[in-house]
């Protein structure tokens, strides 16, 4: 069962990803917006920034990558409004806070302080995001749904994180990163149950967006409470910058789908 279900996901899902598949060119998509080209821009002179440790523009980029993201989502959407539109825009406006405190814990003092005050805001970007897409319509129709084991895959990698990490970090630290780690699980279970409640397609772009924004967080634990990973911040944010930007752009559909889903039930005479 364990194969067959996977396989499925793969064929119907992943597949669209695929070199020479037609949509791939979501690309040549993005640079017709104006604002996702200045994110393009912005994270590529970060990620530059990271590499060669300038880190004036470091400290001049990052603050601004999530609000350009959000101001393009928003934009997007503005004629679609829903809880599940509030929450993803709060979600990036979240990441925004996490990534602007979480500056401070290499350029400032105090530096376990802003470690707990990013991971709180990330933490709280996590929850936007899940309860956008607890908020989906039909959420007894997904993938999960039907199949609560695959749920304990993820939770089985919780567990594993923790058990591996837990040597390495303080124990003031311990619950709070549990915490923020069964957050993120419980986001990308969520988002995993979007298959079969919305198109292959989107649903592949914002599962994978999802499953990069877990790397970039596995990344950054890994970096911090175990060994050191090689080229650790170009790493962290390569992925995260993927994450949320896939994240984004399958947003809008989403939201429109969940705008669609929400008309076409029948209302109580």
């Amino acid at each position: 069962m364990f194969g067959a279900v996977i396989g499925k996901i793969c064929r119907r899902d992943l597949r669209l990803y695929a070199p020479g598949n037609k949509h791939q060119i979501m690309f040549k998509s993005i640079i017709r917006h104006p604002l996702l080209l200045l994110y393009l821009a912005l994270s590529v002179l970060h990620l530059l920034a990271e590499q060669q440790a300038w880190e004036l523009v470091i400290l001049g980029t990052k603050p601004l990558l999530m609000p350009v993201l959000a101001l393009w989502l928003w934009q997007q959407t503005k004629s679609v409004p829903s809880l599940v539109r509030t929450f993803l825009l709060l979600g990036l406006l979240f990441s925004c806070g996490g990534d602007t405190l979480l500056m401070f814990v290499e350029h400032g003092p105090q530096q376990e302080h802003f470690f707990l005050l990013g991971l709180g805001s990330f933490l709280l970007a996590q929850l936007c995001y899940s309860i956008a897409l607890f908020r989906f319509p039909k959420l007894r129709e997904g993938l999960v749904a039907n199949h609560p084991w695959l749920g304990l895959l993820f939770m089985g990698y919780w567990y594993w994180i923790i058990k591996t990490l837990l040597p390495g970090i303080p124990g003031a630290m311990l619950i709070p990163v549990a915490v923020y780690a069964l957050a993120i699980v419980a986001m990308a279970v969520l988002a995993l149950n979007l298959s079969g409640r919305i198109t292959s397609r989107v649903f592949g772009g914002f599962f994978f967006g999802v499953a990069l924004f877990v790397l970039s967080d596995s990344l950054i634990a890994f970096n911090k409470f175990s060994e050191p990973v090689p080229y650790a911040r170009f790493l962290i944010m390569f992925t995260y910058l993927a994450a949320q930007l896939l994240i984004t752009w399958n947003a809008k559909p989403i939201i429109e789908a969940a705008a669609q889903k929400n008309a076409d039930q029948p209302t109580e005479s």
